[in-house]
């Protein structure tokens, strides 16, 4: 395998290493899969034996080297203007969202209001693209003194640690009756809206994350970090809270690397009758 690190403006080509690897099954597999990861997250070209195309669902070139026939893997990403499409649509989304749902983020901010005090939304740093942190917006679920009112019980706490920092539902004393029913539906991430806006997260796109949770995506962090995280996505249609990790991870890592405009649009499609459904919401 021989790969290289893209030049960039003002840059000359330099090359990082030079070498062969045969792919084979089981161990050999999951190491094609780590190097060509780790190499496309970090700008290289990657060049390959054609039989080597079956490694990490990447999109194959044929590239020519010294007059012999390799594939190029690379990165499935969305040319220039098909990620000013995906903006633009996601522009007209929210803004379009934020106009004619406006009644209902009254009514909610008034539910949530009356029923406990605090404020009526709250942020929570998470993980974006090229993991750059930021505040991801929701309207809040939780009593004001939901850490003490867990801390209170030693026994809950604890399986909240050994439960990936969970608890089930009906079980977390945190969550007010309001915020259960606006997690229910979903309706507490409309404020999301905003960081789309923003340019902070997407319509679409794998759901942001604690740093914690990097972990769990192992090699495939920085490849999951490639794109914007999204209010909706594939682990939302494919189960969501019933979907934990590694499953999870391997959803997420799974779409970033088939990325397209059409699957997006098949997603957002997807993503209302799931609401409705309240399948898999926590």
């Amino acid at each position: 395998m021989e790969y290289r690190r893209l030049g960039r403006a003002g840059l000359k080509v330099s090359e990082i290493c030079l070498g062969t690897m045969t792919f084979g099954n089981g161990a050999d597999q999951d190491g094609a899969t780590k190097m060509v990861d780790t190499a496309l997250a970090g700008g290289c070209q990657v060049l390959s034996v054609p039989r080597s195309i079956q490694i990490a669902g990447v999109h194959p070139t044929t590239v020519w080297r010294g007059g012999q026939a390799l594939v190029e893997l690379t990165r499935p990403t969305l040319k220039g203007w098909q990620l000013l499409l995906k903006r633009l649509v996601d522009l007209i989304g929210a803004s379009a969202g934020l106009l004619f749902l406006s009644p209902l983020f009254g009514l909610v901010a008034l539910a949530v209001k009356v029923e406990s005090r605090g404020p009526v939304s709250f942020g929570h740093r998470r993980v974006g693209l090229n993991g750059r942190t930021f505040t991801c917006y929701k309207f809040r679920s939780m009593h004001s003194d939901a850490e003490e009112r867990l801390q209170a019980d030693p026994a809950l706490h604890a399986e909240y640690v050994a439960n990936a920092y969970k608890l089930p539902e009906g079980r977390d004393p945190r969550l007010t009756a309001v915020g259960r029913f606006l997690r229910k539906t979903s309706l507490d991430e409309l404020p999301q809206l905003v960081n789309v806006l923003n340019g902070e997260m997407s319509l679409v796109g794998p759901r942001p994350i604690v740093p914690m949770e990097l972990d769990q995506y192992g090699h495939g962090a920085p490849v999951f970090l490639s794109i914007k995280p999204g209010m909706t996505g594939a682990w939302q249609i494919n189960g969501r809270s019933r979907v934990s990790y590694p499953d999870r991870a391997d959803i997420e890592l799974d779409y970033v690397r088939t990325w397209s405009l059409i699957r997006d649009l098949w997603i957002l499609c997807k993503t209302l009758p799931v609401v409705l459904g309240r399948r898999g919401a926590h």
